[in-house]
């Protein structure tokens, strides 16, 4: 297209991009090999939009030791460890 030629950037914006290699998703929950360390990392762009639900699951195991309202289980930091990544389904 001929109009093309005159296009020019005119702002750009790069970053880093926070999540683990082995499925692209966050870690969130107790870490399997340190005491009283609880992961809520790896969310890369979507940060804002799992905090509240994120916040809310690890408020719950920090009082209570498990997850009650919104199961994170999935997130696990055991996984990475397990080589078993947590696939979305609808993203292929």
């Amino acid at each position: 297209m001929p109009a093309f030629e005159s296009l020019r950037c005119e702002a750009a914006w790069a970053g880093l991009y926070e999540y683990n290699t082995l499925d692209q998703n966050a870690v969130v929950g107790p870490h399997p090999d340190v005491a009283n360390l609880v992961v809520a990392a790896g969310f890369s762009g979507h940060g804002l939009q799992h905090a509240p639900g994120v916040g809310r699951g690890v408020a719950e195991w920090l009082d209570a030791g498990k997850y009650e309202t919104i199961d994170l289980a999935a997130f696990g930091c055991d996984r990475v460890a397990r080589n078993a990544p947590f696939l979305e389904a609808n993203i292929w």
